[in-house]
């Protein structure tokens, strides 16, 4: 087995913890060595032909029983895409919101029915942060009853500091899989900022090119929460999320949470810690 047979195997196994295979182009997109996507296609064929991989033509995987399932769920994940960016639209709506893109098991074609969750990663405005996810929270405990189907916003950034603190496959996969729903500049200016992302999959950049649209405002709401009394809210909600989060997982092993003044991640159930450690084994 040449070496990159060897970077295929592993971009694989990655996925084969999630039980999804990938197609030709998505290996291409997440390997972790420069090459051509022909050159790949190719690899993909002769470790076919001997066995070391398994395709339906059009998948491929290191376990045969996960291409049935992806194949079972296609209908599914599309319909779901349809919904996120139809969900993600009316999430750029909303006050301070900038930039809003699928992520998790949808951006990946991955969701299998048993979580139909679509998770969102939302750029915000420079200090009002916690005053967009005050927004969107109360929005979804208000309207959608405080259902997190097909409204899971879980990864907040401000558009000031763009820099992802955790650095490694997981996150760079995450962030490479990112679809841009609102503002496609801003996902632009994320790999900028995170540029380890291209060096740990240097072909993810070829297919950072869909466009999406520029954010839409009610710029009154956002007038009245600028300045002093902005300042306020914003405090305000920051201290409320924050107290609110670390004490209602506390104890929680497979918990992620991040709260700063540019940052608010929420991942009740992280399998980050999983993935990685499965990945060395």
């Amino acid at each position: 087995m040449n070496t990159t047979d060897q970077h295929i195997i592993y971009c694989l196994r990655y996925f084969s913890f999630f039980h999804h295979p990938l197609r030709a182009d998505e290996i291409h997109r997440y390997i972790d060595v420069k090459i051509a996507l022909k050159e790949c296609e190719s690899c993909l064929k002769v470790l076919a032909d001997k066995g070391e991989v398994f395709t339906d033509g059009c998948y491929f995987a290191l376990n045969k029983d996960h291409l049935k399932k992806r194949k079972d769920h296609e209908a599914l994940n599309n319909r779901l895409m349809k919904i996120g960016h139809r969900v993600g639209r009316l999430v750029g709506l909303f006050p301070f919101v900038r930039g809003v893109y699928i992520s998790g098991s949808v951006s990946k074609s991955g969701a299998d029915g048993i979580d139909d969750d679509i998770d969102f990663f939302i750029i915000t405005e420079k200090n009002r942060l916690w005053t967009a996810r005050l927004f969107l929270i109360l929005f979804k405990k208000a309207f959608l009853f405080n259902s997190k189907k097909y409204f899971c916003v879980n990864f907040f950034k401000s558009a000031d500091d763009l820099v992802l603190i955790k650095r490694n496959r997981y996150i760079a996969t995450e962030a490479a899989s990112l679809i841009p729903v609102v503002n496609h500049k801003l996902l632009l200016d994320l790999y900028a900022e995170n540029k380890w992302i291209e060096l740990e999959m240097p072909n993810a950049h070829a297919y950072w090119t869909k466009t999406a649209k520029e954010p839409l405002k009610l710029p009154w709401i956002e007038f009245v929460l600028n300045g002093q009394f902005g300042d306020v809210v914003e405090n305000k909600a920051f201290r409320i999320f924050e107290k609110h989060q670390k004490s209602k997982y506390k104890g929680h092993r497979s918990a992620e949470i991040v709260a700063t003044k540019s940052t608010s991640a929420l991942f009740p159930n992280s399998v980050e810690k999983e993935v990685l450690t499965f990945l060395k084994k």
